[in-house]
């Protein structure tokens, strides 16, 4: 299950940089694809990612494996002349894989190429689009892809990760929602079982009557499984939400983890960071929602349902959360979305 979730993970990730198979002695004449765009005021600056050919990047692994890493462990060269003299002359800080190497994953990187992958990080201020252009024009560079900074993806928004005033979720009747679970907002989570008509009396707009996804009755079957870890690939998770805590997962290794912050690399899941204060907090909100749809916990007489979120403070799926938008300005960059879904799979997740 966890190399199924890995394989549709990276399909997902690199959909767009698929290229035709490199022949043999690097390009085979060809230039590089290139995907993105260094002048977008989008793209992520200081920062590209490189496809190698097979045989490039057997060279560059067999390379970096004689030659020792910086003082902090991270590899600056690649061991391959053409590359380096490029490299050297950006004062490159980063040249390493997008994923770490794992000798269990062999056959996933046959499948994606995955492991030819890998990630370039120099100072903001070297122009990016010369140095993908000799990049591209190297044998051996197969693609060159710029990122997107994702401050630009979805900005951290600036709102309470809490319940909404309940004051306009006291005109509803009894319904065959409130009798499953004694959440108080079920009846108005018209997706989930939608009987149509006034749910929304001030709403013109009302919700056709089965627009729903059944899930009431998939209750009778299943509410959750304390074994399956979902990972949720967003803004970070509120783990000390009072509708969300017993469903969060906790790191067997490490119970004081809950998941990882990509953005700034660090264990410590920033979700009160985006502003205000200790009394009067700003909350990251949206991985909460996400993370509230799939496993908010049921019937615990607060607030929402999640699809899989268990009965009564037991049995709901567990949410990894994996941080990959911030706000701090030195973050973003080694394509967090990537190494979220590599910790995802490497920590048990089935789900992304």
């Amino acid at each position: 299950m966890k190399k199924l979730l890995l394989l549709c993970g990276l399909l997902a990730v690199f959909a767009c940089t698929e290229e035709p198979a490199d022949s043999a002695g690097g390009n085979g004449g060809r230039k590089a694809r290139v995907l993105g765009s260094p002048t977008s005021r989008l793209a992520l600056r200081g920062s590209l990612s490189v496809k190698l050919s097979p045989e490039t990047a057997q060279a560059v692994a067999a390379a970096q494996a004689q030659r020792p890493a910086t003082r902090s462990g991270v590899a600056t060269r690649s061991g391959v002349g053409g590359i380096d003299a490029i490299l050297h002359e950006i004062d490159a800080g980063r040249f390493e894989r997008v994923v770490a190497y794992n000798p269990e994953w062999e056959d996933v990187y046959e499948e994606t190429g995955i492991n030819r992958w890998y990630t370039i990080a120099f100072d903001d201020e070297i122009q990016l689009s010369e140095v993908g252009k000799r990049l591209a024009a190297l044998p051996g560079v197969a693609v060159v892809e710029y990122g997107i900074d994702p401050r630009y993806i979805r900005p951290m928004s600036e709102g309470p990760a809490v319940p909404a005033s309940e004051g306009m979720f006291s005109r509803v009747g009894e319904t065959r929602a409130a009798k499953a679970m004694n959440d108080p907002m079920l009846p108005f989570q018209w997706n989930y079982d939608n009987p149509g008509g006034g749910l929304f009396p001030d709403v013109a707009v009302k919700p056709e009557a089965g627009a729903d996804i059944d899930l009431l009755d998939a209750w009778q079957l299943c509410t959750g499984s304390e074994e399956v870890i979902v990972a949720v690939i967003d803004e970070p998770v509120q783990i000390t939400h009072p509708d969300l805590r017993a469903n969060i997962w906790s790191n067997p290794k490490n119970s004081q983890e809950h998941g990882y912050n990509f953005w700034d690399d660090s264990p410590e899941l920033d979700w009160k960071s985006v502003g205000g204060n200790d009394r009067n907090p700003e909350y990251a909100d949206h991985g909460t929602h996400v993370a509230g749809v799939i496993a908010a916990v049921n019937n615990n007489g607060r607030g929402v349902c999640g699809i899989a979120g268990g009965r009564s403070n037991s049995g709901g799926v567990r949410i990894m959360s994996c941080q990959i938008m911030g706000n701090s300005t030195t973050g973003g960059k080694g394509n967090p979305t990537v190494k979220a879904f590599e910790y995802a799979w490497t920590n048990g997740a089935i789900i992304a």
